[in-house]
C-alpha cells in the first residue's frame, strides 16, 4: 500500500516537472556567456586550490 502510493506520487512529480529543453537550461548558473563561465570557474577552482597557501599560521 504505501510503496503504491510512493510509485503514484513519483510518476505523478515526473509527468508535473517543467524544465526548458537544451543543454544548460536545468542548470542553477548561466553558461550562456562562456567566457564568463570560464573566468568564474577559474577563479573558483583557483579559490580553493590557494586557500591553504594562505593560512595564517
Amino acid at each position: 500500500m504505501l510503496g503504491h502510493s510512493i510509485w503514484r506520487f513519483a510518476i505523478f512529480v515526473a509527468r508535473c516537472g517543467h524544465y526548458k529543453e537544451g543543454h544548460g537550461k536545468t542548470l542553477q548558473f548561466s553558461v550562456e556567456n562562456k567566457w564568463w563561465s570560464l573566468a568564474m570557474m577559474t577563479v573558483y577552482s583557483g579559490s580553493g586550490f590557494a586557500a591553504p597557501l594562505f593560512i595564517v599560521r
